[in-house]
């Protein structure tokens, strides 16, 4: 936990923002409309979670030696 801290705040800041946007989103007419906006946050929030695995497979190399060379793969497709 001590060095994936800073990925959990901004992650806990954008889903924040993520639902603020998406609240006033859905209280006017613009429901169904796909913008660059909400690309973004879901890109983000991805980024963030993927982050948050590299982070903790780094720091935990002994832990995870059979699933290094699966995931690094996922990673970069």
């Amino acid at each position: 936990m001590l060095h994936y801290k800073l990925q959990i705040g901004c992650l806990i800041i954008v889903l924040y923002i993520c639902y603020i946007y998406l609240k006033n989103k859905y209280q006017t007419k613009d429901k169904l409309k796909w913008k660059l906006f909400d690309t973004i946050i879901l890109f983000s929030i991805i980024y963030l979670i993927f982050d948050i695995l590299t982070v903790y497979s780094v720091n935990h190399l002994d832990v995870l030696k059979g699933l290094q060379i699966p995931y690094i793969i996922l990673y970069f497709f």
